[in-house]
């Protein structure tokens, strides 16, 4: 009987572990973000949006804050009088993409791409950081609806500012 119970506890294990690989789920780091002493206060001075779609800077900082706020309790996003450095966020391309098209020209898959470069400088103006550029990309499906577009959106935006984040927690 004991055998049995073994068998039973390692087979629930085996099919917890098995759901929760097959549901998509993963681990994402989340490991503090460090940056110069001397650095606490930062200003996002300026997100460069090229886009027609004003919605994407909003959304760009609002997640930004969100993560890094959860990653370090130093970090204090604040107006431009009170900083000691400047964030300048600079959207270099949004697209939506297309990957496969049939043999009538329509299209059957395309993707919503974004790459982002980010600067940063402290209060003399001098350059401390450069992310150089991060890209994500999400697949949609052939007709995809606005409702997907924006989740697409909103989990490329969440990609590119993780990648962020691990750069800060990497670099300093």
């Amino acid at each position: 009987m004991l055998w049995f119970r073994r068998f039973l506890k390692k087979l629930i294990l085996l099919i917890f572990f098995v759901n929760i690989l097959g549901c998509g789920y993963h681990l994402i780091s989340t490991s503090q973000i460090t940056l110069p002493e001397n650095i606490t206060l930062i200003n996002i001075s300026k997100i460069k949006n090229p886009t027609t779609n004003p919605q994407i800077p909003t959304e760009f900082r609002t997640q930004l804050i969100d993560e890094f706020s959860k990653r370090s309790n130093k970090i204090k996003f604040v107006d431009q009088e009170r900083t000691n450095a400047q964030l300048i966020i600079d959207i270099v391309n949004y697209s939506l993409e297309t990957d496969v098209e049939n043999i009538y020209e329509e299209t059957e898959k395309s993707d919503l791409c974004m790459t982002v470069r980010c600067y940063l400088y402290n209060r003399q103006e001098k350059l401390i950081w450069d992310s150089k550029n991060i890209s994500e990309c999400e697949p949609l499906s052939k007709n995809a609806s606005i409702s997907e577009i924006k989740r697409a959106r909103k989990k490329v935006i969440k990609d590119i500012i993780i990648k962020l984040a691990m750069q800060f927690s990497n670099n300093f």
